[in-house]
């Protein structure tokens, strides 16, 4: 049994084969398609911040982390006063994220959306209804006084496990 001061913690992976444990060192990650590595994942259909801010989307393995996404391109607010049309919008954001991270919808596992007023809810579940079917995503829905734009109404994060929709 190794304990934790093996170096093998330190310097491998373990991944699961069939349910048993595989050390991998660092020739066979690649045989396996394991990157211990930060992958930033870009979508030409979703602009990125200004460089020097943050990240939209960051892919750890198959693990995949979305920030927090409004209904905003350049300067402009996308569906104004329409709490439906802007989750809308930053779903296919989502979407479009997590295709070229190699995954789709249903591996969202969790979401966090925050509204600015609790009476946009129904609009933003309308919407959560028209991209997930299923097995929901763990969801959070807050309401919080203001966004990075009072004409924003919704902000949406998400973290999805690449393939564990076909698990």
């Amino acid at each position: 049994m190794l304990n934790e001061e093996d170096h093998i913690f330190r310097e491998h992976s373990i991944c699961l084969d069939n349910g048993s444990p595989v050390i991998l060192d660092k020739c066979s990650q690649k045989n396996w398609g394991v990157s211990l590595g930060i992958e930033r994942v870009l979508s030409e259909k979703v602009a990125e911040p200004q460089p020097g801010l943050w990240s939209n989307c960051l892919k750890f393995g198959n693990q995949v982390f979305l920030s927090g996404l409004v209904a905003l391109e350049g300067e402009t607010i996308i569906a104004k006063g329409d709490s439906h049309g802007q989750a809308v919008y930053i779903f296919e954001a989502i979407q479009h994220y997590l295709t070229q991270a190699g995954g789709t919808m249903s591996d969202v596992v969790t979401l966090n959306i925050f509204v600015t007023s609790m009476r946009y809810r129904p609009g933003v579940l309308d919407a959560r209804r028209q991209f997930f079917t299923g097995n929901f995503p763990c969801s959070t829905l807050v309401a919080v006084t203001e966004l990075i734009h009072p004409e924003l109404l919704v902000e949406i994060n998400a973290t999805a496990f690449i393939g564990a929709s076909k698990s």
